[in-house]
């Protein structure tokens, strides 16, 4: 499956302060496959796979974007983590409430 527009924003989001990866996804990202994706109600999983290996992250194994968005009360978060050397586990979870059903990236902002 192709990456959404959802998916592509929480990765530039999670990882643009970590130069070398970032790079990396972003040289990456058009050929970049997701393998897997669910919705649960509150947010979503992804496994996104990468065809070239990825630099190691120099920092912390796991990343997350707190947010606030119209319609979420408290907001929530992008998670991403590296699960192999090329690929990377992605999820997005509203802190209380429901997911909204669809989602507009430019309504997304720093939390």
């Amino acid at each position: 499956m192709e990456l959404n527009e959802l998916e592509r924003f929480a990765l530039e989001m999670l990882f643009k302060d970590s130069a070398l990866f970032y790079r990396a996804i972003q040289e990456n990202l058009a050929t970049a496959t997701v393998i897997e994706r669910e919705f649960t109600g509150v947010g979503f999983f992804s496994t996104i796979q990468f065809l070239e290996p990825l630099p190691d992250l120099l920092s912390s194994p796991q990343r997350d974007w707190n947010f606030l968005y119209p319609g979420m009360s408290h907001g929530g978060s992008f998670m991403g983590w590296r699960e192999s050397d090329n690929t990377i586990g992605l999820e997005g979870v509203s802190h209380i409430g429901a997911w909204p059903t669809e989602t507009d990236v430019a309504k997304f902002s720093k939390a």
